[in-house]
């Protein structure tokens, strides 16, 4: 390890980030009662180790997540949900370490600040010690992003194929890879067009793997929802805006240094161009925050629920619009190690608004993916902020307090 590093960050730091995080897997190993969604998942997961292939009712992904839960707990001997909870929390540490390899590909001195800096973000946390699919899912997701950028696309469509079976909607970054294979074939300047396109489609040719694999699925269930029981809940080849205007109203929410700098760079742009200023006015008309009708219920517990409530009427309606706008306008002068992370953007845009109910761990993967290409890490201390944030949040949702 770099001595470097080591110095700006003792060991005895990390020690206490490893130490907090153990806390955290003793407290979910002492609440025994499912939280949400854990009702659906711990059940699955307790009838594949049974060796029965029932599926839940309520399911709404393949249960591929749940095939591997099962496999290893089945593996160590254990069956609690405090130890499912236990190997949960080791999809996080994968995360990381897959985000640090990343950055170390991407250039970056402090690979190991950024995945600290990763590792402790609010909005991962607490799923960390959740029988959820989001964490796994990012695993798998951020492990394909890995051998992408390492230039294996084979390997990084298999990955893609299989990440499917943990959520459906990751056909959507399988798509993110292709074009981020086919960029440099486009972006040839000294090739005519018709040999960039053929350089273009030979490169993205691997990720059809992924997509016929998910075609077939769909054309299989019927419903990109796994049950059809719950099918009615998740319309299939619909686009809701909930989800993009939640995820940029949290931008300036958990990156503050980020946005200033990215609201200064569109305050040139406006004395440059003063016709720029309109765009953050059309967006403030065009938000709304609607949602399913699960958003409109248990507003006492869900976090965002309440929030949702709270914003869709008055002036907290009018500050949220003016946020949200504000927001768009700074996070597209992030710059990025890789110019291919502009690509980000628009399929964050089309995986977060192919769903109608919103959740903000549906932004798990796009600020995941734009922390993992953007040129600059936040400040240090955001560190001791987030983890402080974070230690709240996993608090509140381990005890049942609160959910996000």
């Amino acid at each position: 390890m770099d001595g470097k590093v080591i110095a700006r960050w003792p060991l005895a730091g990390l020690l206490l980030l490893v130490m907090l995080c153990a806390c955290f897997v003793r407290l979910g190993l002492w609440q025994s009662q499912a939280i949400v969604d854990e009702g659906v998942h711990v059940p699955q997961v307790a009838g594949f180790m049974r060796g029965s292939l029932n599926t839940e009712p309520n399911l709404a992904m393949i249960p591929g997540y749940h095939v591997v839960m099962a496999g290893l707990m089945s593996a160590t001997g254990l069956s609690s949900l405090g130890a499912m909870r236990g190997v949960s929390a080791l999809f996080g540490v994968v995360a990381a370490l897959t985000f640090y390899f990343i950055r170390r590909k991407l250039s970056d001195d402090d690979a190991l600040v950024s995945a600290v800096l990763f590792f402790v973000f609010p909005l991962f946390y607490p799923y960390y010690f959740l029988v959820y699919t989001d964490i796994f899912s990012l695993a798998v997701v951020l492990l394909a992003v890995l051998s992408a950028i390492s230039g294996r696309h084979v390997l990084a469509a298999c990955i893609m194929t299989l990440s499917l079976a943990a959520r459906q909607n990751n056909v959507v970054w399988a798509a993110f890879l292709a074009a981020y294979a086919a960029w440099p074939a486009l972006a040839a300047r000294h090739a005519s067009a018709g040999t960039r396109l053929k350089d273009a489609f030979t490169a993205a040719l691997p990720y059809v793997l992924p997509a016929l694999a998910f075609l077939a699925y769909w054309r299989w269930n019927g419903s990109i929802v796994f049950s059809a029981r719950i099918s009615g809940a998740h319309p299939d080849l619909t686009l809701h805006g909930g989800n993009v205007w939640l995820t940029l109203f949290l931008f300036p929410m958990l990156f503050p240094h980020d946005a200033w700098k990215g609201l200064q760079s569109f305050g040139k742009a406006v004395r440059a161009r003063p016709w720029v200023l309109l765009v953050p006015v059309v967006l403030c008309a065009w938000v709304r925050m609607r949602g399913s009708g699960d958003n409109h219920a248990f507003l006492d517990y869900f976090i965002h629920n309440a929030f949702i409530a709270f914003v869709a009427h008055g002036w907290a309606r009018v500050c949220f619009c003016l946020l949200v706008a504000l927001a768009a306008c700074s996070i597209v002068f992030t710059r990025f190690r890789d110019p291919r992370g502009v690509l980000i953007y628009p399929f964050s845009v089309v995986c977060l608004a192919s769903s109608v109910l919103i959740e903000n761990r549906y932004s798990i993967v796009p600020f995941a993916l734009w922390m993992a290409f953007r040129e600059e890490n936040s400040p240090r201390w955001m560190i001791l902020v987030w983890l402080a944030l974070s230690s709240l949040l996993t608090y509140g949702v381990l005890t049942k307090s609160f959910m996000l």
